[in-house]
């Protein structure tokens, strides 16, 4: 049978104590690459032409 523990931990509110600290970090750099992605994509984009005339 399975501990309560984290079942506890989660009910009570210590859920944060489950998390890793570095996990803010990944969150962080997670959605400044899909910025820096998305802006290079939209500039690749602009610069070339889809049909040359």
């Amino acid at each position: 049978m399975a501990s309560a523990a984290p079942v506890a931990a989660v009910a009570s509110g210590g859920a944060e104590d489950l998390s890793p600290v570095y996990g803010p970090f990944f969150g962080v750099m997670g959605s400044a690459s899909a910025m820096v992605f998305s802006a290079l994509g939209a500039a690749y984009g602009a610069a070339i032409p889809s049909s040359p005339h």
